[in-house]
This record gives structure tokens, sequence and C-alpha cells, in this order.
């Protein structure tokens, strides 16, 4: 990961009381749970985010003094290729605290794990954005949101989230169990890694296109450059059930928001079908599904920078987490098809 040092000249603009959004979306996020105040407002970028950005500008202007030069990590922006990025952030294993942290860090750090599922299923909801086709708007949801749920709210939460206010995305099933089966090989092969309040990200493209099997040059540009040509499988049921009992209830949907207009296509001459042609079914494309590993501050490996603790074997703490993951999956998949 490329490491920049950054020369600020102009101290100002850091030290700014307010950070704007530099980026409005045309989709309004809708932040339900009762954390953020946001759950009736409409607006153009997601909360929880923009928060996070604001602490963090605030913790470097209190360090930040008489310094005119800083260090940055380039981090990658995994959802860039996406349209309609549907996130579900995931803090994995039932450990969260490195093996540098103080004890009361560790202290706090295990209370939150044997006060959520983190203890109980080796995995926890941090984050969840979903894009809802009936209404135009991003369902989200918090890491205190996340705290709360039960075993049962956690599967629930997992189902609302491969829900897109339609039916549920059954396409999807495949090919994320395929990865998380993929990476579960992997981490129980390896030894002495631990990945301690590392996270999953699960990304899937929120919105399928409609396009009519003809399309011109420029909607070809465009399909190699978004991920708005996807086609899935038959919908699931009209709505997600509710959350369970002692889980954060779901606030009324917000009225409905016009998606947004594409570009008009230019008149081309058809041309006769083939017998060889494919039908509709075979040009359909496979849903666009990302599954990635982030977050190492706090991971080690046998002989890593002078690391004194060693493990022994695999991440048994984050493997559970997967294998939680996959269960709770298959079980969804299973009732999508009874």
């Amino acid at each position: 990961m490329p490491l920049y040092f950054i020369h600020v000249s102009n101290l100002a603009e850091l030290k700014s009381p307010r950070l704007e959004p530099k980026i409005h979306l045309d989709l309004p996020f809708q932040m339900l749970d009762w954390n953020s105040g946001l759950s009736s407002e409409k607006i153009s970028h997601n909360p929880w985010s923009l928060r996070c950005h604001k602490q963090q500008l605030s913790r470097m202007r209190s360090e930040s003094k008489d310094r005119k030069l800083f260090k940055f990590l380039l981090l990658e922006n995994v959802v860039h290729h996406f349209s309609y990025p549907c996130i579900l952030d995931l803090k994995m294993g039932t450990r969260q605290h490195g093996d540098d942290a103080s004890e009361e860090k560790a202290a706090r750090q295990m209370k939150k794990c044997e006060q959520s599922t983190s203890a109980t299923l080796g995995v926890r909801l941090c984050g969840m954005q979903v894009y809802q086709l009936n209404t135009g708007h991003y369902l989200c949801r918090n890491k205190y949101y996340g705290r709360g749920l039960s075993a049962e709210g956690f599967g629930q939460a997992l189902q609302q989230y491969m829900h897109n206010g339609r039916g549920l995305r059954r396409d999807l099933f495949e090919p994320i169990l395929h990865k998380l089966h993929s990476l579960k090989a992997v981490l129980e092969r390896q030894a002495s890694y631990r990945f301690y309040s590392s996270s999953l990200l699960i990304i899937y493209e929120g919105k399928k296109s409609e396009a009519p099997a003809s399309v011109n040059s420029g909607q070809l540009v465009a399909r190699q450059k978004t991920a708005e040509e996807l086609h899935g499988g038959n919908p699931g049921p009209v709505a997600p059930p509710p959350p369970a009992a002692g889980d954060t209830p779901r606030a009324a949907d917000p009225p409905s928001h016009p998606d947004s207009s594409s570009c008009p296509a230019l008149p081309l001459t058809p041309l006769p079908p083939s017998p060889s042609a494919p039908s509709p079914q075979q040009q359909q494309q496979p849903p666009l599904v990302d599954v990635r590993m982030i977050d190492f501050a706090h991971s080690t490996f046998k002989g890593f920078r002078g690391d004194t603790a060693v493990h022994d074997g695999p991440d048994r703490g984050y493997v559970l987490g997967l294998e939680s993951l996959i269960q709770i999956l298959e079980g969804l998949q299973a009732e999508s098809h009874q």
C-alpha cells in the first residue's frame, strides 16, 4: 500500500470547522436506526461515512498544531466499479484487540464481543447500505445497530441485505457463498496468522439494467464501465421479515424517488434473428459480487516486525465467523426455494 507525504501550505483548509460533502449523489440515503436522527430525512450522502470523515479531520486538527507535513496511506475505493453498491461491513472473529493493546482497551474490546454476536457467531454487523428498488433509497445501518443484534436478528439483517425492496436477490447466494467457501479454505491452511479487529466487506451491484437485447456502442461502453447490466434470479418475498424482539424496528418507507434517467439509444437497423444466436437467458450476465478482507492494523503472524506473541494454527475466531455466515446464507437460500 503506497505511503504518501503531503505538504500542507495552508492549514486553514485543514482546520475548517466543517466538512462539506464534495460529491452529491442523486440517490437519497435513509438511516434506519435511532442513533442518527436522520431516519426520515432525504440526504445525498451516507450519514455514517460523513460522520467518520469529520471525526478523522477533527483528530488531525487537534494533532496538527504547526505541522505542515502529514503521512497518508492511499486506500483503494473497492466500490468504484459499482453503480449502486450494496455494502455489508462485518467485524470478523471472536477477539477484537491486538496483541499490543493495553489492558483497558483489551477489556473494552472483550466486553463488546461478549455483548454481541462476535462471541457466539464470530461475526457482527458494523455497517450496511442496501439500495431499495421500491423507493430509490439506500437503507443504512451502523455499528451501534449491529452491536444490539441477537443471533436471530443478525440472520434477519443478512436477509435484509439480500433484499432489494421488491424481492430477495436469489441470484446472489451462489457467488457470495462460493467466495466465502474459498476464503475459508485459504484461511484454514494458514498457520500463525491472526486478523484481530479486521473486517470483511461483501459488495454487490444493487440495480440490474432493463436494457433491450440490441444496444448501441455508447451503451456498450457504459456496460463495460458500470455494473448496471446485471441480471439475477426470480424475486423472493415482497418484503423482508421484521427484526427479532429487542432489535431496532424498521422505520416507515419514505416516498418513492424516481430512478436516474438513461441516455436515449441511437436508432439502429435491427438485424434478423439468427438460429444460432443466444437466447436472452444466455445473454444474461452473472451478478457483480466482491468479497474483501480489510483493516489489518492489528493483524500479525510469526516473524512480523518483531512481534513477540506467536500464535499456532489458523485464526479459529475468523473461521468461526465465516462458518456462521455460510450457514446463515445457505439457510436463507434453502428457504427461498421452498
